[in-house]
Formats: structure tokens, sequence, C-alpha cells
């Protein structure tokens, strides 16, 4: 590498006074900054608690993905479809909830809720 382009490539003091100064600001600004400060902690992702919400997620999903076809082919197997439609919340749910995705959570309830009224009026 030519000298020209290492001194081009280095960084000044300059520069690393700038980069300092702007990471003190962005370490103040999250000090006082609420939002930053009152986030929970994030869940920790062990080994089991990842392998059971992809356990979850994939199972949850192809059994969501049989129970769309199934309504959607309008054959007579609605109790079925109903049926998996329930599995896939309930597994979505454990899976919002091993991850803390509150809102996820709550969504579950209403398709668990969906797929009993479907079970009740088809049975």
């Amino acid at each position: 590498m030519s000298p020209l382009v290492r001194t081009l490539w280095q960084p000044t003091s300059d520069l690393e006074d700038l980069l300092q100064a702007a990471t003190r600001i962005h370490l103040s600004y999250r000090r006082y900054d609420p939002i930053m400060t009152n986030k929970p902690n994030p869940p920790r992702q062990t080994e089991n608690r990842k392998r059971l919400i992809t356990i979850f997620e994939v199972t949850g999903s192809v059994s969501a993905m049989a129970y769309a076809l199934l309504i959607a082919s309008n054959t007579g197997n609605e109790i079925l479809g109903f049926s998996l439609l329930l599995i896939s919340a309930l597994l979505f749910a454990g899976w919002g909830f091993i991850d803390r995705r509150w809102a996820f959570l709550a969504l579950q309830a209403f398709y668990a809720a969906s797929a009993i009224i479907g079970l009740i009026r088809w049975s």
C-alpha cells in the first residue's frame, strides 16, 4: 500500500476526537432518555428456549397452512380445519409467551376463540 493511501486511511486525531464526542453524546442521551432507560431486558435466549421457539414456530405455521387449505377447499373438513387452527393458535401462543411478545400472544387468544367458535358451529 502506498504511503499516500495509508495516510488517507489512518484516522486523524480530529476524526478520533469527533468519534469520542459523538459517543459521549450518545451515552449521555441514552442515560436521560426515559424510553431507553425503562426498556426491559430482552429475554435470555438459551439453547432450549431457541429450540422450543423453533418447534412452536414451524409446527404452528404448518398447521395454520393446513387449516387455511382445508377451510378454503370447502370439502367438509371444517372440524379438522378449526382443530388445526386451535392447535396453531396454542403453539403460537406458547412461542409468544416464551419470547415475551405480548401483543402476539393476545392475537393468538382471538385466533383460539375463533377456532372454538368454528368448532361449535360446525359440530
